[in-house]
């Protein structure tokens, strides 16, 4: 019991923080292969760069209630105007935001989040048999669909969380030294 909380604390901590993940590496790590995707469909698959977050359908809500009442969608639609439209932190780059959602986020949030200018992807939950007494938590691990390539093909993806707050533009993170790939987990050399 203690060790399935600690695993459930651990995969907790990782999302709070800002995720650099490079699929490739993981397919790599994973076995897995990426199928042929259509999601380049809706937003551009260019192999490169992608911004993700993640929202899901259970929150403290009531039937009937209004969309602005899911404090993580008006979050969503927050961490959105600022990465697309607001002067000061918006991106200069033409880098995709796309919006992990679960399949009971309502059309409604989906559309609002697409007129907003982010890309909606639905992703499958991940079935766990992990005791979470917080009901509004138990589609957290869930985000670890943003390592999944069938999702977001690209080659690198910054995950934000939806509670954070940016102070400014973010477009050098993936040109930073810390972000780059490198091999066996080892040091950049621009780094040392």
């Amino acid at each position: 019991m203690i060790r399935k909380q600690f695993v459930l604390v651990l995969l907790t901590a990782l999302t709070v923080y800002i995720i650099v993940s490079t699929n490739v590496r993981l397919r790599e790590l994973l076995h897995l292969r990426l199928k042929e995707n259509r999601r380049c469909e809706s937003f551009p698959c260019d192999g490169h760069f992608a911004l993700t977050t993640f929202l899901a359908g259970d929150y403290d809500g009531k039937e009937g209630d209004h969309d602005d009442d899911d404090t993580y969608f008006v979050a969503a639609r927050v961490l959105t105007y600022q990465l697309l439209h607001a002067p000061r932190t918006r991106l200069q780059s033409p880098t995709p935001f796309i919006v992990l959602v679960t399949k009971d986020v309502r059309e409604s949030k989906r559309q609002r989040l697409r007129d907003d200018g982010a890309s909606v992807v639905e992703v499958d939950q991940i079935d766990h048999n992990i005791s979470i007494s917080e009901p509004r938590w138990v589609q957290t691990i869930t985000k670890l669909r943003v390592f999944d390539p069938t999702a977001i093909p690209y080659s690198t993806v910054l995950y934000l969380d939806t509670d954070i707050v940016l102070t400014r533009q973010i477009d050098s993170i993936f040109s930073d030294p810390s972000s780059k790939k490198t091999d066996r987990w080892t040091t950049p050399k621009e780094m040392t």
